[in-house]
């Protein structure tokens, strides 16, 4: 009922999106960037989507296995964003649409991205 939040955790970097936008859908519209050195072959990248109350009851989630994202390149290529069903929400068939992928500071989403190096504040940039 309420704007869910997304958490994103990769290699012990944690952050959590705004609350979604109520369109048609729920809308976040964010863009997030780990540091490269974060991302090593062994590293998973859980995305869930999560109730902003104060119960934050789970709604699902989704994991990648980082050595599988591919690689933006050139930095302006466009992007696929694709959907995913989300699993472990029980009853609840959801799905998100996102797009991972492994750019550099070249990319044109760079400047927009929230980036795991300015501490917890999703709207630094």
């Amino acid at each position: 009922n309420g704007s869910p939040v997304v958490k994103i955790v990769v290699m012990g970097h944690r952050v959590v999106s705004k609350p979604a936008r109520k369109t048609t859908f729920f809308e976040w519209d964010q863009t997030f960037a780990f540091a490269r050195d974060a991302l090593d072959s062994s590293s998973i990248l859980e995305v869930s989507v999560w109730d902003p109350d104060p119960n934050g009851e789970f709604l699902g989630g989704i994991c990648f296995d980082t050595s599988e994202i591919s690689v933006r390149d050139p930095p302006d290529s466009p992007l696929a964003p694709q959907w995913y069903r989300l699993e472990g929400s029980g009853a609840r068939i959801s799905d998100l649409m996102l797009a991972t992928w492994v750019g550099t500071q070249a990319d044109e989403s760079f400047p927009e991205a929230w980036k795991t190096d300015t501490a917890s504040n999703v709207n630094a940039k």
